[in-house]
Parts: structure tokens; sequence; C-alpha cells
């Protein structure tokens, strides 16, 4: 496989949150407003959804997982039927 900063060339990547975005909660609002719609391109079917090592949901290809807020760096995997994969890590504080 060829990667771009860590991304496959095969047309599958994640493209939220971005490599190595730093995302802030705001302590005026109250957590359940406080998500991160996760998303990809180019997945094939459905995408499951890795955070830190733990499941967090399925999304449809063209569609996005809510994420709540979580302080700390975070690993976020994507997985599509066909079994192609996407990693990017980003910090929220």
């Amino acid at each position: 496989w060829q990667h771009v900063f860590g991304q496959p060339l095969d047309g599958f990547r994640i493209i939220a949150p971005q490599a190595d975005a730093v995302y802030l909660i705001d302590p005026t609002l109250r957590a359940e407003f406080q998500t991160l719609a996760i998303s990809t391109e180019g997945a094939r079917g459905r995408v499951r959804w890795t955070i830190d090592g733990t499941p967090a949901g399925v999304s449809d290809a063209a569609g996005a997982l809510d994420w709540p807020l979580s302080a700390g760096r975070h690993v976020v995997i994507a997985e599509d039927d066909s079994g192609r994969t996407s990693r990017v890590t980003f910090i929220v504080r």
C-alpha cells in the first residue's frame, strides 16, 4: 500500500476529524451538545468506527457518526465493508 500522511491512496479515508486536529470542549455548553461528526470518503458499504480501541458505532458510507467529545489524544479507525481501513489521531482539550 502507498500512503500519504498515513492515509492509503485507494480512495478510502477519514475526512473528519483531520489528522492532528485540535478540538476544544466549551465549558459553557452541556456535554450532549458537544459532539464531533466523524466521517469518511470513498467508503464501500457501511463504516465501522473504533475510537481508542473501543467500538464507537456504524455509519452509512455517505453518513457520519456523532461522537461525544472527550478530553485527550484519540485514535479513530474506520473500516468499510471491503475491509479497507483508515486511521487518524486527533486531540480534544
